[in-house]
């Protein structure tokens, strides 16, 4: 498996810069010889995960960023919440307490129903959204769909990466901040 860092890049060079890492792993394939079997065989490398914090992760996924109306990396179908004239989304499960209704609101989802992500929905909307006529109807299919781009990672074969947008996770903010400052609180 090979090992991608982004540091602190613009947007506009962030795929330029993940174009050389892929392109590498796309071309790079091992002739390994099995003595056991007395034949050669080619393995491939495989992405298994791309990893980055919530704001970085729309450079690996393509997606609008974790304060988007659809803000799940893995593309769920679950919603934000954001207050009346806000631009930020929040992905709450529970109605707020005297929440006023709004076009981003929906019931409250428990835990143990959460729905699943769709890799089908999401080549759907990736269409639509490639669809776009204008700039102006762009932007509104982008709050529709919650994808803002096409993945970088779209152009491997199958065979090379374990699925867009699914391939990408906030493990940092989850392991290093997140649950430490928790559990220490709590402690």
């Amino acid at each position: 498996m090979a090992a991608l860092f982004l540091g602190q890049i613009s947007q506009k060079n962030a795929d330029l810069y993940l174009f050389l890492g892929l392109y590498h792993v796309a071309a790079l394939h091992l002739c390994i010889w099995d003595a056991s079997q007395d034949k050669i065989f080619v393995s491939y490398p495989l992405v298994a995960l791309g990893a980055a914090d919530s704001p970085g992760m729309t450079y690996l996924n393509g997606l609008v960023g974790h304060l988007g109306k659809h803000g799940c990396q893995l593309y769920c179908s679950i919603t934000g919440q954001h207050k009346e004239g806000g631009s930020h989304y929040y992905p709450a499960l529970l109605k707020p307490l005297n929440y006023t209704v709004s076009e981003s609101s929906h019931n409250d989802i428990p835990l143990t129903n959460l729905p699943s992500c769709s890799l089908s929905l999401y080549h759907e909307n990736l269409q639509y959204l490639l669809e776009s006529d204008n700039e102006s109807q762009y932007k509104k299919h982008c709050l529709q769909t919650g994808i803002s781009k096409p993945s970088i990672f779209i152009g491997l074969q199958q065979e090379k990466i374990l699925s867009v947008p699914g391939c990408g996770s906030d493990i940092m903010h989850l392991a290093a901040l997140n649950i430490p400052d928790l559990l220490i609180n709590l402690w």
